[in-house]
């Protein structure tokens, strides 16, 4: 992803002295092709500059939980015990501890209200999802921060179709 921040400059300014067009010839019959560029260079370096922030916002504030796992399964997956949540837990200023005594709570509550539900077994996958919920919730600035980041590289990826699409609608 942070290449495009040194490609794109460079290959603008290797560009910008070849000639608009080109003779290329191919089995004796010459072709000319034509070597602008139907779109801004500008344009195209803010969207790898808004998507590098949105990268960097997403690696440095997202909650570890939400980085490293995307579902429980993913969790379980790397023969995670539960012990482990605490990592997670910390992370976004909750003791881990508390959190648990309070999970066992509520579903010793949820058990009495519906006794039909299935609320015995191991309480890791439970507790997983609560607290991912929770990851979800904290730092709302910077996921909102890294949500507008990249609606505007996407903003300036349209930006660069429509005007490839608008110069080859002309020149057709």
């Amino acid at each position: 992803m942070y290449i495009w921040l040194f490609v794109v400059p460079v290959a603008s300014k290797l560009l910008i002295h070849i000639g608009d067009t080109a003779n290329i010839i191919i089995f004796s019959h010459e072709f000319n092709v034509n070597l602008n560029l139907p779109f801004s260079w500008k344009v195209f370096y803010l969207a790898a500059v808004f998507f590098t922030l949105a990268t960097l916002l997403f690696k440095f504030r997202c909650p570890k939980l939400i980085r490293d796992h995307k579902n429980f399964d993913s969790f379980s997956a790397e023969k995670r015990p539960e012990w482990h949540l605490m990592f997670y837990a910390e992370d976004i200023g909750i003791n881990f501890s508390e959190y648990k005594e309070k999970y066992k709570d509520n579903r010793k509550l949820y058990a009495l209200i519906e006794p039909d539900a299935v609320t015995t077994g191991p309480i890791t996958s439970g507790m997983f999802w609560e607290l991912h919920r929770h990851s979800n919730r904290e730092r709302a600035i910077s996921y909102y921060s890294c949500l507008i980041l990249y609606m505007a590289g996407l903003f300036c990826i349209a930006w660069v179709f429509i005007e490839n699409l608008n110069w080859v609608l002309q020149s057709w």
